[in-house]
């Protein structure tokens, strides 16, 4: 009786051994929440009579890998129409709810290397980017996910 009791703790030791074990892999974690699909940014500060610029962002999510490309527009200023600019390609990360990506050069250089930071939480995000082409220009945006 003594010798059964004896296995079966051990078996019941091992088992949660086993069991904390796969969790410290990653075999029990939940997956990590996915920013795929199309957001809508609104571009912070522009000085005064400057457009509002606004994005539509379509990402690709793949682990923490991202792909995706934004586009930008430009708010009419009469009416809520928007007028389509350039498609950019991304690339980055998403990873513990911080999004990070990189939008690639364009033939006037003007995105090249725009670096944009932002917080996720659902479908919401907030955070700020640069324009290298601009030194000093860091702005604030928002975004909703469609």
């Amino acid at each position: 009786m003594k010798t059964l009791r004896h296995f079966i703790t051990v078996v019941v030791l091992c088992l949660a051994l086993g069991a904390a074990l796969a969790g410290c892999q990653g075999g029990g974690g939940a997956a990590p929440a996915d920013v795929s699909g199309t957001w809508v940014l609104t571009d912070g500060e522009h000085g005064a009579g400057a457009p509002r610029q606004d994005w539509r962002m379509t990402l690709k999510q793949s682990g923490q890998t991202i792909v995706g490309t934004m586009k930008q527009y430009y708010q009419n200023g009469t009416d809520s129409s928007m007028i389509g600019q350039t498609s950019v390609p991304l690339a980055g990360t998403y990873a513990n709810g911080t999004l990070k990506f990189t939008l690639a050069n364009t033939a006037d250089g003007m995105f090249g290397g725009s670096t944009w930071t932002a917080t996720v939480s659902g479908n919401e995000m907030k955070g700020t980017h640069d324009w290298p082409k601009f030194p000093g220009d860091d702005q604030t945006f928002s975004a909703a996910k469609r």
